[in-house]
Order: C-alpha cells, then sequence, then structure tokens
C-alpha cells in the first residue's frame, strides 16, 4: 500500500492521499511552527506485528517552503534514491 509521509517542524503524519498530506503540510508552514516541509510517497510494509512494520520511502515527493505573501512554494525532491520503488 503506497502512502504519503509528510514532516514540517515538529509535525508528522500519514495520509493515503499526496494532496491532504500537502495541505496538511502547508498548515504549519503558514502557521510559523515549521521554516521547511517535506511530502513524500512512502511504501507501508506490514510485518508480523509492529515491531517489523514500518515505511520504505521512495524519494517521490515536495519540498516547501512559506514565501512572504503567506503562500507555500513546492519544488520536486531534487534525486530519487537508487532502488526506491516508484
Amino acid at each position: 500500500m503506497m502512502v504519503w509521509l509528510w514532516e514540517a517542524g515538529n509535525g508528522r503524519g500519514v495520509s493515503d492521499d499526496m494532496s491532504r498530506a500537502r495541505e496538511a503540510a502547508s498548515a504549519c508552514l503558514r502557521g510559523s511552527r515549521a521554516g521547511s516541509a517535506r511530502v513524500e510517497r512512502a511504501l507501508l510494509m506490514l510485518g508480523g506485528d509492529w515491531l517489523t512494520s514500518g515505511y520504505h520511502r521512495t524519494g517521490v515527493g515536495w519540498l516547501a517552503q512559506p514565501r512572504q505573501d503567506g503562500q507555500v512554494s513546492w519544488a520536486p525532491l531534487a534525486s530519487t534514491p537508487a532502488g526506491a520503488v516508484s
């Protein structure tokens, strides 16, 4: 299952929708709770129990910075790591 991980300052979350992940990260930027944000697609890796479950980041995603006018600028992540799942 593919999900979207987002991080902005101390805020973090997981969404099944890229737009919702970007909006959650943007809210942290607009609220001055973060200076930058990252939204990245990840593969949910389910194991036998919670200790073996986790996420495999794909390297596909976006970086964000707040702008002076209150909007948020998004740019694609610079590179995709070797062996990433897309």
